[in-house]
């Protein structure tokens, strides 16, 4: 994971980063199981994270799924 940008204020963290590595195991999807393809991954999240009292008690994230569904196979073209 590459930790791309980041920017605090107040109780909140908001962050970027992108996540890379290769499909090696199943990954559960909505549709069923996607059995390892063995294909390259990339792909970014931006996620806002509430602290208190030195924990994360709320996160809020939106993954870039199409890029990674993409690399996967998994949208016609």
């Amino acid at each position: 994971m590459i930790l791309n940008d980041q920017v605090a204020e107040g109780d909140k963290v908001a962050s970027f980063w992108t996540g890379r590595g290769t499909h090696a195991g199943p990954l559960n999807l909505a549709a069923g199981v996607l059995e390892p393809t063995g294909n390259p991954i990339s792909f970014g999240e931006m996620r806002i994270d509430r602290h208190a009292g030195g924990r994360i008690v709320e996160a809020w994230f939106l993954p870039d799924r199409f890029t990674l569904w993409a690399q996967l196979g998994l949208l016609g073209g």
